[in-house]
């Protein structure tokens, strides 16, 4: 006889409070909301004490805008803008021959190689070095000796009485292209166009071929922030740590220095930042949810007057878990910066406790209370033969 078909039941479930128990998801969201509030801490107490240690700098530091060295700022911060000066040989690449009128110049290297691209192996310049994509397209190791990406800096780079050091000079952005080179023909190495090549064609290359560009530093003005030691500028790290060590292309004031070191210190930690509000927002609502769904509870804004008592306790459950969730953040958020900006945990301090004397009162009235067990009845049992305990005794 053949089997009957069964029809496959379509499972109706949405949410994730449908597929896991009450118990479950409360414990979940709570683990999520304390996650949430651990990221938010661990995101924002090192932009906190970046930022604290700005203002440290800010306080402390001396500004300088002639270039004069005082001795007797020696080992204090101190901010420096003016003119850079160098030797008249500007930057040079002794290797290659070429020189330019500015405080640094770049070499940038760029080797024709084999690479994947959209799963298909083609020739292409790359600067960094590429890993051979198969044995029948082999790259070379490494590149030829003294062709490799550099920097060259001019001797006495300085502004007034300061010298600049090199990890100052590297920090400036502003860069130009250089595309008037010199004619040469040197260790395998000539002239072609904007490139320096060792390739015979820059149209036909072969891989392993060479390409060489130049970039330099093409600003007349900077301005330097860090500590005094002697005619040098070292890292102020005298806050926590922190070290500040800033160069901006430019002249600029203290409070410019100021804004931008600020700036910086700021976007720190961005992403674990999003992801704190994301896991605090999604525990602190799914927490206060499977709560009512646990205990039974249903929320009502009677308190608030008639016209909001009708509103049905679904309604009022979601409401209660939007503003729970941003209680949450809100106030860890304003917690961590509390010191630095009081009027933070002074708002959502007044708006958790109002939050709380409309919610406490309703969950007295409204949360379900356990019911008593009544005392079971149990009959006490007399045999027959046995006499009465109280006519054993009269006698």
């Amino acid at each position: 006889m053949a089997r009957k078909k069964t029809e496959a039941t379509v499972s109706t479930k949405k949410t994730i409070f449908d597929k896991l128990s009450p118990k479950a998801v409360f414990a979940v969201s709570a683990i999520l909301l304390v996650l949430g509030i651990i990221f938010t801490c661990v995101s924002i107490a090192p932009r906190k004490t970046a930022i604290a240690a700005v203002e440290n700098f800010a306080n402390k530091s001396y500004f300088f805008d002639d270039g004069k060295m005082n001795s007797d700022y020696d080992g204090h911060p101190i901010i420096v803008t003016g003119e850079l000066t160098y030797s008249e040989n500007g930057a040079v690449d002794a290797i290659l021959g070429i020189s330019v009128d500015a405080p640094i110049l770049y070499r940038i290297s760029e080797m024709y190689q084999w690479t994947l691209e959209d799963g298909k192996v083609i020739a292409a310049w790359s600067e960094e070095l590429i890993e051979s994509p198969d044995g029948g397209h082999t790259n070379p190791s490494s590149y030829p000796s003294n062709a490799k990406s550099n920097h060259y800096i001019a001797e006495g780079v300085s502004i007034g009485d300061f010298s600049i050091s090199a990890d100052q000079l590297l920090q400036l952005e502003s860069k130009t292209k250089l595309t008037s080179l010199p004619e040469i023909d040197v260790r395998g190495y000539k002239t072609a166009g904007d490139y320096i090549t060792n390739s015979e064609n820059l149209n036909d290359p072969k891989i392993g071929d060479v390409r060489i560009r130049y970039e330099y530093v093409s600003i007349d003005k900077a301005t330097f922030a860090g500590k005094q030691r002697s005619n040098e500028m070292t890292k102020y790290a005298n806050f926590e740590d922190v070290p500040i060590f800033l160069s901006i292309d430019g002249g600029f004031d203290k409070s410019g220095v100021i804004s931008e070191l600020r700036a910086r210190a700021e976007h720190a930690n961005v992403w674990l930042f999003v992801i704190s509000v994301i896991a605090t927002l999604a525990g602190g609502f799914s927490f206060f949810h499977s709560m009512c769904v646990l205990t039974g509870y249903k929320p009502s804004l009677d308190k608030l007057g008639k016209k909001f008592a009708s509103v049905p306790h679904e309604k009022v459950a979601l409401i209660h878990s939007v503003v729970f969730a941003v209680l949450a953040f809100g106030l860890t958020y304003s917690l961590i910066w509390a010191d630095v900006y009081e009027i933070g945990i002074a708002f959502f301090g007044v708006l958790t406790l109002i939050y709380l004397a409309l919610l406490i009162p309703d969950m007295i009235v409204n949360m379900p209370r356990p019911k008593k067990k009544e005392a079971e009845y149990v009959p006490i049992l007399i045999k027959r033969d046995e006499e009465p305990t109280s006519k054993k005794n009269r006698r």
